[in-house]
Parts: structure tokens; C-alpha cells; sequence
């Protein structure tokens, strides 16, 4: 038996894990594939299982979603310059901070200010650890991870 759980962080609908889990396997084994599409055109029979975890407002629904496009805008900009200066790789121009208030600033902003800086690269590391809780399990990886996970806390 598979034992499914929501992933940490996210705000879990009135439904369990288990049963969302349990549906999404039925789905695949019934459509021989398992994309949005098709879970979306499963939740919208009133009937199923998954049906409450989205919003049918179509107001709302599209609020939301313009919401995650204007997320999306937001986090697809890079910055290759500061004050004539070339950065160096590809860096995001703008980061999240919750410090003052929930907001994405300046990348360049945010480093450097010290409280902000502390909190990006808090995150940062979060990031990096659930990236190899989320791939150490495969093969090759296992050493990766380890690496990368002593590294970071050496710098503690």
C-alpha cells in the first residue's frame, strides 16, 4: 500500500493526502498517463473525489490565476547589470522577503540590507535542503547530497 502525505508547506484543501493520492493512481491506471489536463478534466465532475480542491468561481479563479502569472512575471527576470557593471551568472532581479512585509525587492536591494540578506540566504539554504531530501534517495545522487549538505554546514 502506498502511504501519501501533503507536501510540507503546502495549505491542504479539506481533503486527505491519501485519498487525493489514491485518486490521482486510479486516474493513471484508467488514462494511461497522469497530466494536468486530465486531472482537471477529472475534478470537474461534481462527483469526484478532487472536485473541492479547486475554485469554480470563475472570478476567482481567474484572479488567482493572474495572480500566478503576475508570481511567474515577477520571478523570470534576471538582472545582467549594476551601475555598468556585469553580474555575474544568471541572477534573479527580484527575491521575496517576508522581513517587512510579504513583497519581492531587489535582488541588489536585498543583499544589501542586512536583515533581508539573512533571510535570502536562510531560504536559500532551505531550498538547496529539500532539493536533496527531494533527490538523495536516487541512485547517484545519495553522494551529491551529502556534499552539498556538509558544505552548507560548514558555513553555519
Amino acid at each position: 500500500m502506498r502511504v501519501y502525505e501533503w507536501k510540507g508547506g503546502y495549505h491542504a484543501p479539506k481533503i486527505k493526502a491519501q485519498v487525493v493520492g489514491e485518486h490521482l493512481d486510479r486516474i493513471k491506471e484508467q488514462r494511461g498517463s497522469l497530466t494536468a489536463d486530465i486531472v482537471l478534466a477529472d475534478a470537474k465532475r461534481k462527483r469526484s473525489p478532487i472536485h473541492k480542491v479547486f475554485d469554480w468561481n470563475d472570478t476567482t479563479a481567474a484572479h488567482k490565476f493572474r495572480l500566478g502569472e503576475a508570481g511567474r512575471l515577477i520571478r523570470c527576470i534576471n538582472i545582467t547589470h549594476v551601475d555598468d557593471h556585469a553580474v555575474d551568472g544568471i541572477v534573479r532581479a527580484f527575491v521575496y522577503v517576508s522581513s517587512e512585509a510579504d513583497e519581492y525587492v531587489n535582488v541588489v536591494d536585498a543583499m544589501s540590507d542586512s536583515v533581508m540578506r539573512a533571510e535570502v540566504i536562510e531560504r536559500a539554504k532551505r531550498e538547496v535542503m529539500a532539493w536533496g531530501a527531494r533527490y538523495e534517495h536516487l541512485k547517484g545522487f545519495s553522494d551529491l547530497v551529502a556534499s552539498i549538505l556538509d558544505l552548507l554546514s560548514e558555513d553555519e
